[in-house]
Formats: structure tokens, C-alpha cells, sequence
């Protein structure tokens, strides 16, 4: 039976969904949704798609042996587990389905993911750098810029130095099962760091991934006419993805659209239309990668009960 703290992450969404809808002008609203022509929720999902075949690619470059379907496969499962569990599970069945796939252990591919977010963040951060350069930042954009920064900084230098001394902490890892776990996530972060050239794939295609997310914000502007350059998409990009990092429900309901209404509002947008935006975005984004993902999931042999990738093939565990 869920406690409480089950209900945390849908009160935090419940909160911020409120504090954008309180007071919206809904004929305006309306009127802005109405004037999306059909085939722009189309142009507008197809071009995020095109980030996951980026994310693919990464995936390639972080874990040898994987092919690129196996690689697509993995993101879009967990991007959707993301969407529909809580705690960001996704991550952890992601992991699951890539190292039942390839025959690895499920620490090294977890690790390859969490690799992935920082580099992630590292993208975001520096997309923020240049997209608010020009901008006279309010406190809470200043702070959460100040906040990014030193975090993805901070993990960024650790994914580093523990690459680039794995060697060392294997030699003094006892030989005990929690140890093997803790190899497992060693391995996988040398992987990401054992040559320049692939840290230099993985953080060219990291930034690619959420350029290719602003183009999408930036051409999302024009279907409700807002006026938005694409130096602000990559404001707008950015605050939005670093605002849903703050725990909420799946999908980062009622944060995503609070973080995309209050960075529009700064750069001068109406709040119906704002808000409209922020609706139909994050519909371009949720709906495909959910259904791919779902869809996705019986050619790796599990499904989305927490059974199914917490206990796992044995062949997949240290």
C-alpha cells in the first residue's frame, strides 16, 4: 500500500500546474491552441525524434558491442519508463534492457546512463552560457544558471578523475559482491573517458542533442507567434530542462510548463500564450517517445513491472 511519500512528486506537479493556470485568460488560450495548423505538432515531434537518434549514437560511443537499434531501443525504453514511473526509474530499466540485450552487467550500462546525464547537464549549462549571455537574468534565472554551473561542473570533473583512475581503485577493491557492483559502475564511467576522441563524440553529440531541442522551441514560437529568437529558444531550452530536474511527477508535469511559461513571460510573451506553448511542447515530447517506448518494449523480452528489471537474468548481474 503507497504511503504518502508516494504522492509527493504529483502534489509538487498539482502546485506548479496551479500557479501557471490560476488567472489564464482560457478564451485567449484557446484561441492560441486553435491557430496550431495540424501539421505543426508533427514537424515539431519529428524534429525532437531526430535528438534520439543523436542520443543512440552516444550510446554506441559509451558502450562497445551495442548495435544501433539495441542502442535506439534502450533510449526510447528509457525515456519512456521515465514518462510513466516514478523516481526516474527509467534509468534503472534502461539499464536492465541494455545489459540483458548485450550480455553486460547492469551496473556498467547504468553507469553509461548516468555518464550520459551529466554530460547532459554539462550541454544544458553551457547552452544557458550563451543563450542568457546577452540577457539581464531575474534572481531566479540567475540562480538556477549559478546552480547548473556548479553542479555540472562539479560532476563533470568527477566523471574525470574517476575515468581516468579506475585502474587504480580496481586494485584496491576487496573481492566481495559489493565490491563487483561498484567495478561494474568504475567500468562504466572509464568508458566514456578512455580516449579523446570518444569524450570528444560524447560531448559534441551531447550539445547536438539539446540544439537540436532549442531548434524545436525556437520553430514551436512561430505556430503561436511568439516572437523568440534562437539564442532565447536556448534560454527557454534550458531553463525548462534544468527546472524538471526538482523531483515531481512522471514527465516533470507542472514543472516543465511552469519553467517554460515563466522564461517566456521574461522574454516578453503573453501568459495564455505562453501557456499554450507549454502545453503543446511538452505533448510533442511526451506522446511519441512514450508510445515508441512502450511499443519497444516486448522485442527485449520485459515489461514495466518493477520485477521484471529489478531481479533481472542473472547474466546481466555482477
Amino acid at each position: 500500500m503507497k504511503t504518502w511519500k508516494g504522492y509527493i512528486g504529483w502534489f509538487i506537479s498539482i502546485f506548479f500546474l496551479v500557479v501557471v493556470f490560476r488567472g489564464v485568460d482560457w478564451a485567449r488560450f484557446r484561441e492560441s491552441l486553435s491557430a496550431v495548423s495540424w501539421w505543426q505538432p508533427i514537424a515539431l515531434a519529428a524534429i525532437y525524434l531526430v535528438g534520439y537518434q543523436v542520443r543512440a549514437l552516444r550510446s554506441l560511443s559509451l558502450l562497445p558491442g551495442l548495435s544501433f537499434l539495441q542502442a535506439l531501443g534502450g533510449v526510447f525504453i528509457g525515456y519512456a519508463a521515465n514518462n510513466v514511473l516514478p523516481a526516474r526509474l527509467g534509468e534503472v530499466v534502461r539499464a536492465h534492457v541494455i545489459g540483458k540485450s548485450i550480455g553486460i552487467k547492469r551496473t556498467v550500462a547504468f553507469s553509461s546512463v548516468v555518464v550520459e546525464r551529466i554530460f547532459d547537464g554539462a550541454a544544458i549549462v553551457t547552452l544557458l552560457l550563451i543563450g542568457a549571455g546577452e540577457l539581464s537574468l531575474p534572481d531566479w534565472a540567475h540562480e538556477a544558471r549559478s546552480a547548473g554551473l556548479m553542479l555540472f561542473s562539479i560532476a563533470l570533473a568527477a566523471v574525470l578523475l574517476v575515468g581516468w583512475t579506475n585502474s587504480l581503485w580496481d586494485r584496491h577493491l576487496p573481492d566481495t559482491k559489493i565490491s563487483g557492483h561498484i567495478r561494474g559502475l568504475l567500468e562504466g564511467v572509464a568508458l566514456a573517458v578512455r580516449s579523446p576522441k570518444i569524450l570528444f563524440q560524447v560531448l559534441a553529440s551531447s550539445i547536438l542533442i539539446w540544439t537540436i531541442e532549442a531548434y524545436m522551441f525556437y520553430l514551436a514560437a512561430g505556430a503561436f507567434d511568439i516572437t523568440l529568437s534562437f539564442k532565447g529558444s536556448l534560454f527557454v531550452m534550458s531553463i525548462v530542462n534544468l527546472g524538471v530536474l526538482i523531483p515531481s511527477s512522471p514527465g516533470g508535469l507542472g514543472l516543465f510548463q511552469f519553467f517554460c511559461v515563466k522564461s517566456l513571460e521574461f522574454l516578453g510573451a503573453d501568459h495564455a500564450q505562453a501557456t499554450a506553448y507549454s502545453v503543446l511542447i511538452h505533448l510533442c515530447q511526451y506522446v511519441p517517445v512514450t508510445v515508441i517506448g512502450l511499443l519497444w518494449l516486448p522485442r527485449f523480452g520485459v515489461t514495466l513491472k518493477t520485477r521484471d528489471f529489478a531481479n533481472g537474468d542473472k547474466s546481466s548481474l555482477p
